[in-house]
């Protein structure tokens, strides 16, 4: 496609030629600054207009105290860049700079606090620093830029269930989000999670049911982890940063990746990408030092003019006002224009008659003496929205006429730009990434209206359809093939059916339904071919409310003997654990691990229904156990890291009973049944995962079954053994015979 760019990113003068771990990008002047962390004695700066085509700028940093610098991120405030990092992940120094490009020098002592410090800065201009924690992001409050109260709270919620880095906080729309990632950097599956907060940056956080954002551990891309979110170039939408940690031995190891991030309310989400993607949007208007505008005299006072702001906007000017006064007004030549005026530390908007409309402080982080960004946002309701150094400062109603935006002030502007997007408009003509998922309500909607719905208590929004609706989207599909599409939907029919731009999707509905009503249905696979296309939906055959998609790629199960009298006989089974391929043997008890733990996994992520079979050796006498895994998806292992290390079902069995556990790199146990003890030393176990239920079969005896709301409805099957006595005599794949 033209106008693309792939992750990941290759930038000249990366460390050792390839090295980008950790990165963060901030924008200030309409640019951007990229900063990563040091593999020598200096700290590297990259600068962008676009987000994409990054050059270098060289050392902003060589001071022997910060050799190999941890993540140094920067913030803006009270005039100066100030930048936070840890060398050699030995606790944390601050420095200061006037200017994103350095030099930095050193403002504090090293204080500790562990690795991985991250600015944030509230409306109100209180400022706090998050670092990483063993049970949790941690929050400091910042009495000063130059140091931070050495007190500080962890964030239970953001605990990835072991060691937890990479914060970072954004807020929008008032809600604060926080980004961390865990849990070793050495593992396949470093992910990226967030939580969200209605209240404060430091409490009152809460996690949604999936709220890893960034996963994948496939061989082509995987490990992603330690992100940094920023405002877009069109000034509304919003993209992640991240790093992908490659452990082959013949490429690049951790290089820099940017994706779109989507927010619907509370929920926020993206989908990590390794083929070619639209390049960020620019803004309709911008320019730099005042070119392209026109001077023009309003009321004896001269103002530099853009062109014709669009009907809702969202704008920003980038001025240093010097201290003295100055004014911008919005809808110049219109009928009821805007007029913001600030001088010392407050501002004042005046209507076409000079009536004071709003009045208004600015905290003392907001410095008069150096370069203000003003940002504007005016929506389609009239809802306008000024904030100063990315601080929101205004919010109300208001009229304003079509027309110019004019700049008063001495000097020359720096950045100045406008945009057609606000309040995330911009997310619904995005692309969708295909395989991926996406949010029904972020696409182009006709003769359906948008639903607020609650996710554990929060609010997000869905699309209420009937038989007249079209939904459209466009899709960026990686490769030619066969794809599933799940959806998740609240009906009252037995099934539901609805036309798409590729052929009739229908699926089951079992009434089955998780604690806010919805219900997660396969509705069937497609053919797609590779790049941006059209999806649409038509024809629903029931009134319904749907949340979102996720479309991944389909491969028909396959039947195999993959284990048999307790040998391997699967070349393609995949073996993790820290022996590698011998992490698990042929030993007494069948197949089973050589040391403790071992796993193993076989066929394709796209399988969606199928059964396997398996006969387990049971020892009593020992404390060991085995697991059964279907519909697995995004394995990873490593020695330290969660066990729980993958989407989708762990059957445990042990000498006691026989578990059905839900799998999120965390574990939910589903149901549970006793083993009576007079059972023989093996057990003939089948497993059935046929739409959203699973049912597992022990001959001749008893089953249990669950039926999964939010099903994981595609993946591979894999098995664990634990300690010693456990193990399998064998194991094969069947498909599910339909009757």
């Amino acid at each position: 496609m033209s106008g693309s760019y792939k992750n990941p990113f290759r930038l000249e003068n990366e460390w050792d030629g390839n090295q980008m771990g950790d990165p963060f990008i901030m924008r200030h002047d309409g640019r951007y600054y990229l900063y990563c962390s040091s593999k020598g004695s200096e700290i590297r700066c990259w600068k962008s207009d676009d987000l994409i085509n990054f050059s270098y700028v060289g050392s902003v940093c060589d001071l022997p105290e910060i050799t190999g610098a941890y993540a140094p991120e920067v913030c803006y405030t009270h005039g100066k860049f100030f930048m936070v990092t840890s060398p050699k992940g030995s606790g944390h120094y601050i420095l200061s700079s006037d200017s994103p490009e350095g030099p930095f020098e050193l403002v504090s002592e090293n204080f500790g606090l562990m690795i991985d410090g991250s600015f944030f800065t509230d409306d109100d201009g209180r400022e706090y620093l998050y670092r990483a924690g063993h049970q949790g992001i941690v929050v400091h409050e910042m009495p000063s830029p130059e140091f931070p109260d050495i007190s500080g709270r962890t964030i239970p919620e953001s605990w990835l269930g072991h060691w937890t880095e990479g914060p970072m906080m954004i807020k929008r729309n008032g809600r604060y989000y926080l980004t961390y990632t865990g849990n070793h950097l050495l593992s396949r599956g470093y992910r990226v999670a967030y939580s969200v907060s209605e209240t404060s940056p430091a409490d009152g956080f809460m996690n949604l049911r999936n709220r890893t954002i960034l996963l994948e551990t496939g061989d082509e891309f995987h490990a992603l982890g330690h992100s940094s979110s920023v405002l877009g170039p069109d000034l509304d939408s919003w993209y992640i940063a991240y790093h992908s940690f490659d452990f082959r031995p013949e490429v690049p190891f951790r290089s820099l990746n940017i994706d779109r991030l989507f927010f619907n309310e509370a929920r926020m989400y993206a989908n990590a990408t390794w083929w070619e993607q639209p390049l960020p949007e620019m803004p309709e208007f911008y320019c730099r030092n005042g070119e392209g505008l026109e001077k023009k005299d309003l009321n004896g006072i001269e103002f530099i003019m853009t062109p014709c702001l669009p009907e809702s906007f969202t704008a920003e000017v980038n001025i240093n006002p010097r201290g003295e006064r100055f004014s911008i007004v919005l809808g110049s030549g219109s009928s009821s224009p805007l007029i913001l005026s600030a001088e010392s530390n407050s501002f004042r908007l005046l209507d076409a008659g000079n009536a004071v409309i709003y009045k208004g402080d600015l905290p003392d982080c907001i410095a008069m003496d150096a370069l203000l960004c003003i940002r504007f946002s005016y929506s389609a309701e009239k809802k306008l929205r000024i904030w100063f150094n990315g601080l929101l400062r205004c919010e109300l109603n208001a009229d304003i006429g079509t027309g110019a935006l004019g700049i008063s002030c001495k000097g020359s502007p720096g950045f100045v730009g406008y945009s057609a997007k606000t309040d995330g408009s911009g997310d619904l003509a995005a692309v969708k990434s295909v395989p991926g998922r996406f949010d029904a309500v972020h696409g182009s909607l006709y003769d359906c209206s948008k639903e607020k719905i609650s996710e554990k208590g929060l609010q997000i929004c869905a699309v209420r359809l009937n038989s007249q609706s079209v939904l459209s989207y466009r899709i960026n599909v990686k490769n030619d093939g066969e794809y599933s599409v799940f959806a998740r939907v609240r009906c009252s029919g037995k099934k539901i059916t609805m036309t798409s731009s590729y052929g009739v999707l229908s699926g089951k509905v079992k009434g089955v339904t998780d604690s806010d009503g919805f219900e997660t249905i396969n509705m069937g696979h497609l053919y797609l071919e590779s790049g941006i296309r059209k999806f649409e939906i038509r024809d629903v055959t029931d009134d319904c409310i749907l949340d979102h998609f996720e479309i991944v790629p389909y491969r028909p199960a396959e039947e195999k003997e993959i284990i048999l009298q307790g040998y391997n006989i699967c070349p393609e089974l995949e073996i993790l654990g820290h022996k590698k391929d011998r992490s698990m043997i042929r030993k007494y008890s069948g197949f089973t691990c050589a040391e403790n733990r071992g796993m193993a996994f076989c066929g394709d992520w796209g399988w969606t229904d199928y059964a396997v079979r398996a006969t387990v050796h049971i020892d009593p006498r020992t404390n060991g156990n085995c697991s059964i895994f279907v519909r697995s998806t995004r394995e990873s292992w490593f020695d330290a890291q969660v066990s729980a290390s993958l989407f989708g079902y762990r059957i445990r069995i042990d000498a006691e009973s026989i578990s059905l556990i839900r799998c999120s790199y965390e574990e939910t146990e589903l149901v549970r049944m006793a083993l009576d003890k007079s059972m023989p030393d093996k057990l003939n176990v089948m497993v059935k995962a046929e739409g959203n239920t699973i049912t597992v079969s022990v001959k001749d005896w008893q089953e249990l079954s669950y039926t999964d709301p939010e099903q994981f409805g595609y993946g591979r099957v894999g098995m664990e053994c634990l300690n010693e006595g456990f193990g399998f005599e064998s194991f094969a794949v069947e498909r599910i015979r339909q009757e």
